[in-house]
């Protein structure tokens, strides 16, 4: 199993941490905003876009204080961390969950998560920083995992390899959900706001 080293870990656990409690804290003013006019509810994509961001920014001030370096690209953000001749880049990016359980991230033919770049000093690796989100725009799930391969002709589907879970989300003893399944929440293509671009 690849691994990051321990310390590492715990950062990632940080970021996770910072990213769950801004969605506790403020995922209620996604819906705030798109209540301001019927056609921002249309469809679920001004939602995602702004709970997108909301994750994007907590992700970003966590990981500056956790010594990442940040990287813009394409519309999406990487956590870089180096260490051990390895050079590992998180790509913070919303998923979902299958049917059958299985993760689904999915992304264009042209993203960089498909590439690795040719280092003579470090070996590169392509991970995501992966998280599933409630309609309500809390969080679910946050994980990082290896991208190691894809599948599919273009939005693809990326093949993980060992995932971590960096964000305890198991239910208080005695406890009994009344969540019976969130129509729509698998109806996004491509990007996590269900445009096909290249993130």
């Amino acid at each position: 199993m690849v691994r990051p080293p321990e310390t590492e870990v715990h950062s990632l656990k940080a970021i996770a941490r910072e990213m769950s409690e801004i969605g506790d804290e403020s995922g209620y003013l996604v819906g705030v905003a798109t209540d301001q006019h019927r056609s921002f509810r249309r469809t679920r994509r001004p939602a995602s876009a702004l709970e997108r961001e909301l994750f994007l920014d907590a992700a970003r001030r966590a990981a500056s204080r956790e010594g990442f370096a940040i990287e813009e690209v394409s519309g999406g953000v990487d956590l870089i961390a180096s260490g051990g001749g390895h050079l590992r880049k998180y790509r913070v990016k919303r998923g979902t969950r299958t049917a059958d359980g299985a993760y689904r991230f999915v992304c264009g033919l042209g993203s960089s998560l498909l590439t690795t770049e040719v280092d003579a000093l470090f070996v590169e690796e392509r991970w995501l920083l992966g998280y599933i989100s409630s309609e309500d725009h809390t969080l679910d799930e946050i994980i990082a995992a290896e991208v190691v391969g894809s599948e599919g002709n273009g939005p693809v589907t990326l093949l993980l390899g060992a995932v971590i879970p960096l964000i305890d989300m198991t239910p208080p003893p005695n406890f009994t959900s009344t969540e019976e399944g969130l129509d729509g929440f698998d109806d996004e293509e491509g990007t996590e706001d269900g445009s096909a671009g290249v993130a």
